[in-house]
């Protein structure tokens, strides 16, 4: 049997400091856009699921419909509505 060791993952972009202080301020910046994006993401996944669900259930709904109305006609009904 095989084992595979996971690595801890590390960042080999880490601040670089030379005591300025700058690179630390750009780097915290750098990881407020980058959650701010993906909380935005995030939020387009959500709201695209729940749209693909809500044409997905409408789609449903109209098929169940035409199914009775079909059945309806062949079934020489007078008032098929």
């Amino acid at each position: 049997m095989t084992l595979v060791s996971f690595m801890p993952l590390t960042d080999d972009r880490g601040p670089q400091r030379d005591g300025s202080g700058q690179e630390g301020e750009a780097d915290r910046r750098r990881m407020l856009d980058d959650d701010r994006r993906r909380m935005l993401q995030n939020v387009a996944a959500f709201v695209f699921i729940v749209l693909l669900l809500g044409l997905g259930a409408w789609l449903i709904d109209r098929l169940s419909a035409y199914n009775r109305h079909l059945l309806c006609i062949q079934s020489h009904r007078r008032n098929c509505d």
